[in-house]
């Protein structure tokens, strides 16, 4: 893999610009004079090494080694500067966060190899920084399973017993409290198993892997979503404000999948809708299958806040957000793609879009 460099260096003239010889020696460059710019291109294109290239406009190169240091994609980023002359105090320079430094005249060779073991040692540090992450999700999994999932079920068939005690003895309250209880559980059920399913699909989309097996899998697209759709509306107690709009097709998608994402579209759309806001439900066959869930204009603003920057949403918006990230990612596995949107006066609109497959044909006996 070519190494990208992040060069942020004010030299004026191109003849004094590292940009053209590093590209020379097939680096990746991404060349940058405002500090500012240079900084948010860290963040975003995520390069190998930073190299600052003498004065930068209205910014030392410390001040920008600071923010680089500070921000939270590119804390442990390494950066090579390159001074006029060999400092006095090598070691302030060293504590003001640059990694390396490297006097003028440069010493080309050293240089390219000082960039090749920075970048070599970076790559390293990922790699086992995320396996970390790999192994710790992998043992919270796990944990979830059974030191939550099974006394999750406990609670659940006690809250179900209670529930059909006022049948045997007449006792509403108990029933009452019962039913309570079942209720809870289940949402702290589904919780579980979505934040379990986020983690599954993460590690098989950083593994590249998919959920199609070779030759795909195909679903009739129009009974699953009928199907789920009315499900889901009962379970929310919200048939009444379902609207559908299906036309027959087949998609290569997993039916389990599609499962998933139509409930979970539906959900969303009824927990952002206000109590009789209607919920349509619309699909259509053309070159992709499309599968549209709209929400009402009048949304609830605690629970929409879903689409608001991260420090601006709600708690009850979170467990929104896992589910739709959950959606996000089985479409993508299924080579599809996800779009919503909000907007003014027109609610709130899920996009999905499959490859369209053709209805299997019947195996002759």
């Amino acid at each position: 893999m070519v190494a990208r460099i992040l060069l942020l260096e004010g030299a004026a003239e191109r003849e004094e610009s590292l940009a053209p010889r590093l590209s020379a020696e097939g680096f990746d460059v991404l060349a940058e004079k405002d500090p500012a710019k240079g900084v948010q291109m860290a963040s975003e294109k995520q390069p190998d090494v930073v190299v600052i290239n003498g004065r930068l406009p209205g910014c030392s190169a410390s001040d920008i080694v600071k923010q680089l240091h500070t921000a939270e994609p590119t804390g442990l980023l390494p950066v090579v500067q390159i001074v006029d002359s060999t400092p006095q105090d090598p070691q302030a320079l060293l504590d003001d966060g640059a990694d390396d430094y490297l006097a003028r005249p440069l010493d080309w060779p050293a240089f390219l190899a000082l960039l090749s073991a920075r970048t070599r040692r970076w790559r390293e540090w990922n790699a086992f920084y995320n396996r970390r992450i790999e192994q710790t999700r992998s043992k919270v999994v796990q944990a979830l399973s059974h030191e939550v999932f099974y006394p999750l079920l406990e609670i659940e068939a006690n809250g179900e017993y209670l529930a059909r005690s006022e049948a045997v003895a007449g006792a509403s309250a108990v029933a009452d409290t019962g039913r309570e209880i079942v209720s809870a559980a289940h949402r702290l059920h589904r919780m579980l198993g979505k934040l379990m399913l986020a983690a599954t699909l993460e590690e098989e989309t950083a593994g590249a892997e998919s959920r199609l097996p070779a030759g795909g899998q195909t679903a009739d697209a129009y009974a699953i979503v009928k199907q789920t759709a009315v499900q889901t509306a009962q379970l929310c107690g919200r048939e009444e404000e379902l609207v559908l709009a299906l036309e027959p097709a087949w998609a290569q998608v997993a039916a389990v999948d599609l499962e998933w994402i139509v409930e979970e579209l539906i959900r969303h759309a009824f927990s952002v809708s206000p109590p009789g806001a209607a919920v349509s439900v619309a699909s259509r066959a053309k070159r992709r299958y499309e599968l549209t869930v709209t929400a009402a204009p009048e949304v609830i603003a605690e629970r929409a806040s879903v689409y608001l920057p991260a420090g601006h949403r709600t708690t009850s918006a979170l467990g929104l957000e896992i589910g739709l990230e959950i959606v996000r990612r089985l479409v993508v596995m299924h080579g599809g793609s996800l779009e919503v949107r909000r907007k003014a006066g027109k609610g709130i609109r899920a996009v999905v879009e499959l490859p369209r497959a053709e209805k299997p044909r019947p195996v002759d006996a």
